[in-house]
């Protein structure tokens, strides 16, 4: 299914964050940024933007 495929795809991105905040601190918030694009035919995406 592609929600399975889809859910462990997330999974790993938020582990991959985990890591990255060990790496750089987690004293600071970081900012965040969201864009949603659903167009009613064609390619939706999301892209998340974390800045540290």
């Amino acid at each position: 299914m592609a929600t399975t495929k889809i859910n462990k795809q997330i999974q790993s991105v938020i582990n991959d964050i985990k890591a990255f905040e060990k790496q750089v601190g987690s004293l600071e918030d970081p900012d965040i940024e969201i864009q949603k694009d659903v167009p009613s035919a064609g390619t939706s995406t999301l892209k998340i933007k974390i800045t540290y």
